[in-house]
């Protein structure tokens, strides 16, 4: 009868109602439980209905008392059954022997037990992590408590992760968190990129590391000449040229190979794809091409083996590609190259030890061990390698002319395309290097002193060093000294600039303390939340005397937006230019102390439904009528899919929900559903029943379509959207993955967007409060471990990728609706940490808007008079539209499943000035061809109230005229939300009051007659629901038929039960 928790909490606490010992044993104590016919109780409601029923005189005891009392006894895991209204799907009908543990509150059985064969068998009504029983440590308490009672021993849940750090400080983003390092293993830095091959490079700049002398010529210079009937005049670039000409375009290379690479096999190499389709010619002879029928093929690799009898040795060779644009911008992913290749190479396995927010790290090994072990880092402008073998080659592209070192107490400038060897007998540990031109110099940071350093050079170019030291190469990290900025070098074989030799001095001994890790943590403070940043190291040893203070980086995005966001205490900036904005840091400190805004959670803001004689409404209904038959995409009925069958009999191996392609359509409409005829609201509120409330509900463990472990972390989460792409990181034996899934972060703002309007609009309050556990630990899991320190938002896939247009759109409203169901489930801790996340999202959300400025400011871009405007940031910058592309509604406003008030509330307090030169493009394109298909970018600029009442009208009878396009849009599932966008328009044409806020109510309507200028809610309302309203001094408020006086803020005074509340709005003069 009772659990082992019981008797043992009995056996340990019996002094509490006996002055000594009544039970000396587990077996006494059970037998004295049953004596006393003790009761086990789920609740301190059930401690006191139990005492009140047995004649105890328990009024006017708080719980505070109650549990005090010398005869109740606390459950060690605080056992308390939640409060919550739970969605029932299911009944239980005992049969005999079956003994009932938990009752409904009208008696109904929940929870049974029976017997199977000779063991024992729980039957619950609740889904598999319903929140019975609140735990902050569990994700089902409740499951694990029957877990317990079947096997007769006593589970608890995993170690949780730190709840605070002290003083009131909360751990933050930084705690369990792979940021962009997840999944593969190249990623972007904030003044470099890191390749899957492990080699690292800025622009048509890189390097890499090898055991071998590498042979190989760098193809970094193009002639580009548009096909015939295309406008764009020929010109020579860079190989990391994007051009946005849809279409074909031709590239041409010359090169020289060296007659020494007769006996080696030469190939052509484009690692990173040419985007997005391409063949490759050599001397006219075609080498291979890529085709749209090939999986990935804008990044597909090109490598193609060169037939020797088609080289000029020592003369001019001819390569030359054809190259098709379908979309965007097309260009070479990565810069191609010709190389020798050397016969048996070795495998080689890599393998990461530390992965973490800020970077990852690991070791190369081969059959004779190990070679050397790299760590990236977010905050430091290069890679740390350290090289275990006495001989490394460090290849060079577009990196070296030049040598410069420090000997004597002087600087001394080396020509590298006319030495065999360089001089190692340095004063300080670093040897710089720099082209003839603008480009990117290199400086090399050594912790030993070398033996030798050869030069190695192909067709006149420096290709190499070769480094020897016979214990070991030891540390080397290769610095980008101006960052992500082009620098003007060519003077610089006189002598170094001032300013460059101050930048050596300030960037080398901070080499030796290479930040690896950041615990950041925060504390809401009034306005403010503060921020503090601590810092670890790898640090090394040198055979110089070398003085390497601490210092605490903060991200240069932060830096960006000090004074408009962000307030800095200890940090300031380095010059230092990142593709992100200036590096900034805390010197002489492990710890930087800054502060965010606290935001506010933002209202719902909401049209109602407006009565108009246009004939919108019964358009935008029709619409909807035929959109709502399907599912998401590819025309498969709205019924086809099944919990048995998620994703249709077609596909039959599908078990799991994709539950993003289940909710597709809900959330744009949810908020603006008042347009919808009474039968077409019924037909919606069915589908959240069926793709929504029941997925969660009914078959939560089969919800996620992945469970997912990040390979190098082992941080574990699930994945509901069934968007994935594979990769070419490859994992030795049964380990690691072939995808890598995105869009994730999308799928978590519409599943906590969907929670939060169903509980404060249609008074399911009780839904957020049963599933809690799903919502926090589940929904919104990826977007919490998987935030990146330097852009400081989640990303577009589970390898970062970036933040930016819908994926960025998403995170901070993301974030404020994890706020305000933490709010609504009464979990503090969880509150907090949105909020605080919710401001880190504010800072790229707001910076891309003024971003473009900077980036010409500092070159950070080749072709800047190309670019119109920032749309948000990539692992490698920022990422823009480019002029003349037409503008989408994603790009900086719409989530792909509609524009999230939050956002919108954001830039109106932030940046009112800053959306105005998109929106006047969006105004534009709507002006030019306003059609079905731009209904939500009309949505966005109607929102923006700016655009008269006229021009709004013209745009809603091109977006409604009857033509291919709407039919196409009511022929699928977007044709559901319709009426959203037509309501938004229609509410702004008639300059309609709006709903400022809706708290925990239930709105069965809300409509407004532009004939009367009155507007008609009817709502049932409890103790926690509010109501605010747009007002003007002139309008008067009725509830019930009686006269009312709204507050300041709009807030109507409600009364329990149901509401009728009138505003009525006088005609303006």
């Amino acid at each position: 009868m009772f659990t082992e928790e019981c008797i043992n909490t009995f056996l340990e606490n019996q002094e509490q109602l006996f002055p000594q010992a009544v039970a000396e044993s587990y077996e006494a104590a059970e037998a004295f439980l049953e004596d006393c016919m003790a009761q086990v109780v789920d609740s301190i409601e059930e401690v006191r209905e139990y005492l009140e029923e047995s004649g105890a005189d328990v009024e006017g005891m708080s719980d505070e008392e109650l549990e005090d009392a010398s005869e109740v006894f606390a459950l060690p895991d605080g056992k308390s059954l939640s409060t919550a209204a739970f969605g029932i799907y299911r009944s239980l009908t005992l049969r005999s022997g079956g003994e009932v543990l938990l009752k409904f509150s009208d008696g109904a059985p929940a929870v049974a037990e029976g017997r199977c064969g000779r063991g024992k068998t729980v039957y619950s009504t609740f889904t598999l992590g319903s929140c019975v029983i609140p735990d902050p440590d569990a994700y089902d308490r409740f499951f694990l408590s029957m877990l317990s009672r079947l096997s007769g021993r006593e589970l608890s849940p995993a170690s949780p992760l730190r709840q605070t750090v002290g003083d009131g400080w909360l751990p933050g983003a930084g705690e369990e968190n792979f940021g962009r390092f997840g999944i593969r293993l190249g990623d972007g830095l904030l003044t470099e990129s890191l390749t899957d091959m492990l080699s690292a490079g800025k622009g048509a700049s890189e390097y890499s590391l090898d055991t071998g002398r590498k042979r190989h010529l760098l193809l970094s210079r193009w002639t580009f000449r548009p096909s015939a009937g295309l406008h764009a005049a020929e010109k020579t670039v860079d190989w990391n040229w994007k051009w946005s000409v849809v279409g074909k375009v031709e590239l041409m290379a010359q090169c020289t190979i060296p007659a020494d690479w007769k006996e080696r096999e030469v190939c052509f190499l484009a690692e990173g794809g040419i985007d997005d389709l391409a063949e490759v010619w050599f001397n006219g002879s075609l080498l291979g091409r890529v085709t749209r029928d090939q999986s990935r093929y804008w990044e597909r690799p090109h490598r193609y083996r060169i037939a020797p009898e088609l080289i000029r040795f020592d003369r001019p060779n001819t390569i030359r590609i054809v190259a098709e644009n379908l979309r965007g911008t097309g260009g070479f992913g990565k810069c191609p190259e010709l190389a020798a290749v050397t016969e048996n190479v070795s495998s080689r396995k890599l393998t990461i030890d530390r992965t973490n927010w800020i970077g990852k790290g690991g070791i190369l090994s081969d059959s004779s061990g190990a070679l050397w072990r790299f760590d990236s880092s977010l905050a430091f402008p290069g890679i740390r390698w350290e090289v275990f073998t006495p001989e490394v080659s460090m290849a060079l592209s577009n990196i070296a002319d030049y040598a410069a070192y420090r000997k004597d107490g002087k600087i001394h400038i080396a020509d590298l395309r006319r030495m065999e060897t360089v001089e190692t007998s340095w004063d300080e540990p670093w040897l710089l290097l720099f082209r003839d031109g603008r480009e990117f110099p290199l400086l090399l940071v050594f912790s030993r002193k070398m033996e030798y350093i050869g030069c190695d050079k192909t067709d006149g170019q420096v290709t190499g060093l070769c480094l020897r030291r016979k214990n070991g190469v030891g540390m080397i990290v290769p610095v980008w000294i101006s960052g992500s900025s082009r620098t003007d070098s060519r003077h610089w074989k006189n002598g170094l600039p001032d300013g460059v030799v101050r930048a050596i001095g300030a960037w080398y001994p901070k080499a030796f303390r290479y930040p690896v890790d950041c615990r950041e943590s925060f504390r809401l403070d009034g306005d403010r939340i503060a921020v503090r940043s601590s810092w670890s190291y790898r640090n090394t040893e040198s055979d110089w005397i070398v003085k390497s203070a601490p210092f605490a980086p903060v991200s240069p995005l932060a830096w960006q937006m000090r004074g408009t966001l962000t307030a800095m205490k200890n940090v300031q900036g380095t010059g230092l230019i990142t593709s992100i904005g200036e590096f900034a840091l805390a010197e002489n400190s492990d710890t930087a102390y800054w502060s965010l805004p606290l935001p506010c959670v933002a209202p719902l803001f909401r049209c109602p439904g407006i009565r108009d004689d246009s004939g919108a409404a019964e358009t935008a209904n029709r619409v909807f009528g035929n959109g709502v038959r399907w599912s998401a995409g590819g025309r498969t009925a709205f019924h086809a899919w099944t919990p048995r069958y998620p994703m249709g009999k077609d596909f039959p191996e599908c078990a799991n929900v994709s539950l993003h392609a289940w909710t597709m359509g809900i959330n744009q409409l949810l908020g603006n559903p008042f347009l919808l005829t009474p039968e077409n609201r019924m037909r919606f509120m069915e589908r959240i029943r069926i793709r929504y409330f029941e997925p969660i509900e009914r078959f939560q463990q089969k919800a996620a379509n992945r469970w997912r472990e990040e390979p190098f972390s082992g941080i574990r989460y699930p994945v509901y959207f069934s968007s994935f792409y594979p990769h070419s990181t490859r994992y030795a034996g049964n380990s690691g993955t072939v995808l890598d899934y995105g869009d994730q972060n999308e799928t978590a703002f519409m599943i906590l967007s969907i929670a939060r309007q169903l509980a404060d609009l249609y008074g399911q309050k009780e839904f957020v409060r049963a599933n809690w556990h799903f919502l926090k630990r589940c929904a919104a899991r990826f977007p919490l471990v998987s935030d990146d320190w330097g852009y400081m938002a989640c990303h577009c896939r589970e390898s970062g990728g970036g933040a930016m247009i819908d994926m960025l759109n998403c995170e901070y409203a993301g974030m404020m609706n994890l706020a305000r169901l933490a709010e609504i489930a009464g979990d503090e801790r969880m509150r907090s940490q949105a909020l605080y996340r919710a401001a880190r999202r504010m800072v790229p959300t707001l910076a891309r808007l003024t971003f473009l400025p900077f980036a010409k400011r500092h070159g950070l871009e080749a072709y800047p008079d190309n670019l119109a405007f920032c749309v948000g940031f990539k692992e490698e910058g920022a990422a823009y539209r480019a002029k003349g592309v037409p503008p989408k509604e994603i790009d900086l406003f719409d989530m792909s499943q509609g524009t999230p008030e939050e956002l919108v509330a954001l830039y109106r307090q932030y940046a009112p000035e800053a959306v105005q030169p998109y929106l006047s493009v969006v105004r534009d394109c709507l002006q030019r061809t306003p059609s079905a298909r731009n209904a939500s970018m009309a949505d966005i600029l109607a929102r923006s109230r700016k655009v008269a009442p006229e021009e709004l009208r013209g745009i809603l009878t091109g977006i409604l005229k009857e033509d291919a396009t709407l039919k196409q849009l009511g022929s699928d599932w977007p044709g559901m939300t319709l009426p959203a966008y037509v309501n938004t328009l229609l509410a702004e044409i008639h300059s309609a009051p709006r709903i400022r806020n809706a708290v925990l109510l239930k709105m069965n309507d809300a409509v407004y007659d532009p004939a009367d200028r009155t507007l008609r809610i009817q709502a049932e309302v409890d103790p926690e629901s509010r109501l605010a309203l747009e007002l003007r001094q002139t309008d008067s408020v009725t509830v019930n038929g009686r006269r009312v006086v709204p507050d300041r803020n709009g807030y109507v005074p409600l009364a329990i039960g149901h509401n009728e509340i009138i505003l009525k709005r006088e005609r303006m003069e």
